[in-house]
């Protein structure tokens, strides 16, 4: 059963709805149960404050991932979402876990059930490259915000485990123990699990001892290593290449040897190095000059805090790569990786450009590109431009935009310019740009909108005024990049067009969940440092005026969003109107911390804390009084993801002054001449 509002066209509906059954038949196969339920309903309604929420036989989701047709050609986190609130009814419903800790039993599971069943429709190489996406979420919560064990003990209200760690991390966990066990011994596992504990409860240790039991694997330090201890593998990889003296029979080999270490470059020299114990595969890709291939997977046994391996080659064949990992069965991350005795023939940049071109995954193939980001040369960027175009898969072309944009220097001309005219050349080559695949015109549109060049803007406009063929959100990312591009137009008549332009895009688009204006947005936002005073007014009036009730709810979230930028404005002499405007913003975002919509809330925590929001030379009273506002809403906000950005916003504030706090004054050298002469 489907029900959504009236007023949404039922072909529109079912683009969201119409795989339920099929999703349905999958889960019972794979998972061997049936349904537990006689029937289950799915309903879209107005207001609700989640994505959606599974309830026993009945499903409730936010109307707002309900679209058009024309959305369709690169939105599909609708699909994600009906899977994963399906997965509830087995994972959640059926089997519940016993208590806060173990909830990743029911989200773990319901995240890795969305990628397990977009295997079976979507194929691989779409797997693996969600699976890239899924723990790229938890590495940002990881780096950015905190690390915690998947099952823990320590929170202060259950809301708080609901995050990367129980969704993402722990649904890359399950990929791990189906790797490790195997494929049959892993879903043997799942039936066995959903059998003994059917309309019951469980906790981790249950799902353990099943694992156990169902495949003779010991299971313990597994699950020691990576469901009860926090954070996960950095790694630091070293290649050294180095010959040996010939055989007997004249043929000579070489070694190569790979060195490991483990180790965050970021904790403190005095904490003990904390490392795990796994096992890496490494795929080396040999070449002959006669164009004799051969491949060796060698198995690594990583379990030091430094830890190497050596491989023999025989010298007829060179390196042609080396890949990490090559099916991302290990939770990681590579912080570095180097060639210690680099030659002419053993190069790190050509062994990553080869996995780029010729990797047999997804995974390898986007590594390469991510690697390369810290190895920029004329022959790189060639490369990834090639890739942009030419990859068979449209997440490695994404990659490598994003790898294109990221040699943008601001100290280096040269290497930025040439990173932006690989990026303008395909956006101007019109006839190939328009055969890209939307991801891929996103990602060279909004990168091109990193190097905040004037230029950019003519080509840029034209997406913005196509026909409602076009994908929204190649149009949203465009009037993004316009704003960054026109960050530094001199000429004020041709920078106040461009601001009317976006402006009106906010005020007169109607785009599935706001996109477009949403997209304006951003691209206005770039003007909060604006040393045109009339010109900054404008905007940020502009954006005062967007969070209004009376607007629509995406609209108001982003104008909400923004207005941290807003919150101060560093100029001297200082500027009395800005900065009574600068107050103006304060006082609308404590307003907005009391909202009646979470997102509204949350992005008001936000705002306040905002990198462009800290104090100029010294705390002031706003700073302080952010702190309280804070702390007010984490005490007493009813919602508890609420009171916990709050809280979270109100410690990055405390951690600014601190660190101002601990730097040392700076003495002021010029002395007055008539003072030092004094008696």
């Amino acid at each position: 059963y489907y029900y959504w509002p009236e007023e949404i066209k039922e072909e529109d509906a079912m683009l969201t709805f119409s795989e339920t059954p099929q999703m349905l038949k999958f889960f019972e196969e794979y998972f061997n149960t049936n349904y537990p339920f006689q029937k289950y309903s799915q309903s879209a309604v107005d207001n609700f404050e989640f994505g959606g929420m599974e309830n026993s036989s009945c499903t409730t989701l936010t109307r707002n991932v309900l679209h058009d047709k024309i959305t369709s050609m690169d939105y599909r986190n609708d699909i994600f979402l009906i899977a994963h609130e399906l997965a509830h009814q087995w994972f959640g419903d059926m089997v519940t876990c016993k208590d806060w800790p173990h909830i990743w039993l029911n989200e773990g599971f319901a995240t890795y059930c969305e990628l397990l069943y977009w295997e079976r429709t979507r194929g691989m190489d779409e797997f693996h490259y969600n699976l890239i996406k899924n723990t790229d979420i938890y590495f940002e919560e990881a780096n950015d915000q905190y690390h915690r064990p998947i099952v823990t003990k320590l929170y202060k209200h259950p809301d708080e485990l609901f995050d990367a760690h129980a969704y993402e991390k722990a649904g890359f966990i399950l990929h791990m123990i189906r790797t490790y066990l195997g494929d049959l011994n892993f879903r043997k596992s799942l039936k066995t699990y959903l059998t003994q504990y059917q309309h019951k409860s469980a906790e981790s240790l249950d799902l353990l001892r099943i694992l156990e039991e169902t495949s003779g694997i010991e299971m313990h330090s597994f699950f020691d290593q990576w469901i009860y201890r926090e954070g996960h593998p950095d790694l630091h990889i070293d290649f050294i290449l180095e010959d040996i003296d010939s055989k007997a029979d004249g043929n000579s080999t070489k070694n190569l040897t790979i060195k490991i270490r483990q180790g965050n470059d970021n904790l403190n020299s005095a904490e003990s190095p904390i490392y795990y114990k796994f096992q890496l595969e490494i795929k080396i890709n040999l070449l002959e000059g006669k164009g004799k291939k051969r491949q060796i997977l060698h198995l690594m046994d990583v379990n030091a805090y430094t830890s190497e391996s050596t491989v023999s080659i025989n010298s007829h064949f060179s390196l042609d790569t080396i890949s990490i990992d090559p099916d991302f069965k290990v939770l990681k991350n590579i912080n570095s990786i180097k060639i210690l005795n680099e030659t002419e023939d053993f190069q790190l940049k050509r062994l990553l450009v080869n996995q780029m071109k010729n990797g047999d995954t997804v995974i390898e193939r986007v590594n390469a590109v991510r690697l390369l980001k810290n190895l920029y040369s004329e022959e790189i960027i060639t490369a990834l431009q090639d890739s942009i175009t030419d990859d068979i898969f449209y997440g490695v072309s994404v990659e490598a935009a994003n790898t294109i944009g990221s040699f943008y220097d601001k100290n280096n001309y040269e290497k930025s310019d040439r990173a932006y005219q690989a990026l303008i050349s395909i956006l101007r080559n019109r006839a190939s740009f328009d055969n890209l695949r939307p991801e891929i015109k996103k990602a060279v549109i909004k990168n091109i909108g990193i190097f905040e060049r004037s230029n950019s803007i003519e080509l840029l406009e034209a997406f913005i005024q196509t026909s409602n063929t076009d994908s929204i959100f190649v149009k949203s990312v465009a009037a993004t990049a316009i704003g960054k591009s026109c960050k530094g137009l001199l000429n004020k008549k041709e920078k106040e067009g461009i601001i009317s332009i976006l402006k009106k895009l906010v005020d007169t688009t109607n785009t599935f969940q706001s996109n477009l204006a949403t997209g304006a947005l951003e691209g206005l936002k770039e003007l909060s440092k604006e040393k045109d005073q009339d010109t900054y007014l404008e905007v940020v009036n502009f954006f005062l005026e967007n969070t209004g009730q009376s607007k629509e709810y995406f609209v108001r979230a982003k104008a909400t969003a923004c207005l941290g930028k807003f919150l101060t404005y560093k100029s001297d002499p200082i500027n009395p109107i800005v900065t009574k405007m600068n107050l103006v913003v304060f006082n609308r975002l404590k307003e907005l911390l009391r909202d009646d919509r979470r997102k509204i809330k949350m992005n008001a925590c936000t705002a306040l804390s905002d990198d462009d929001a800290k104090f100029d030379i010294f705390p002031d009273k706003r700073t302080y009084d952010s702190i309280e506002e804070l702390i007010t809403i984490a005490r007493s906000d009813i919602d508890g993801f609420v009171r916990r950005k709050a809280e979270v916003s109100a410690n990055i504030i405390r951690e600014w002054i601190a660190k101002w706090a601990n730097k040392p004054l700076k003495i002021d050298t010029k002395l007055d001449i008539r003072n030092s002469n004094s008696g």
